[in-house]
């Protein structure tokens, strides 16, 4: 005879986007609390699954330091933005090469509307393509102020991106 049963899983708001295993294991009259993933069972199965997390919103208007970090680290965990605008609506600095926007093989390829805003750099790079945004990628990038300063003994330092690929 086959059941059915439903379950309820809870995503924990700081997990790691991208891909992750998810075991799923039933057994027959054995408390959920006593059951071992590797164990085995006279009555029950388990099952394997890839889980694709993704972010369920980044950030598309930065007025402060604070949003430019969460708009960072959409772009670091792979939100690349194409096909979406972000919009700056306010001066920000910006003091750590940290707080870039990408990182190798994750690029801004978004609109980026700097609205005639400031961005100011006071960096030290720890690494190459050292700037605002690490990468770019067929991506506009308008009416955007940078000024400061950018300390670097590494190749590929930019006011605006360390690096841009397509028709950036």
């Amino acid at each position: 005879e086959s059941t059915t049963v439903a379950i309820s899983l809870s995503i924990p708001s700081n997990a790691a986007p991208g891909s992750h295993r998810l075991r799923v294991v039933y057994q027959y009259d054995v408390d959920a609390t006593s059951i071992s993933p590797c164990a085995s069972a006279s009555y029950g199965e388990g099952e394997d699954y890839t889980v694709n997390i993704t972010p369920t919103s980044c950030i598309t208007e930065i007025y402060t330091n604070a949003d430019w970090v969460e708009f960072c680290n959409c772009v670091n965990s792979g939100h690349d933005y194409a096909g979406e605008t972000v919009h700056l609506r306010a001066n920000i600095s910006i003091d750590l090469q940290s707080n870039q926007a990408g990182s190798a093989g994750k690029f801004f390829k978004g609109t980026f509307e700097g609205h005639g805003n400031t961005i100011t750099v006071n960096m030290t790079a720890t690494g190459k393509y050292c700037a605002p945004f690490y990468g770019i990628q067929n991506a506009n990038i308008n009416d955007l102020v940078v000024t400061g300063s950018i300390t670097s003994s590494y190749e590929s330092v930019g006011g605006i991106c360390g690096c841009m690929y397509g028709n950036s």
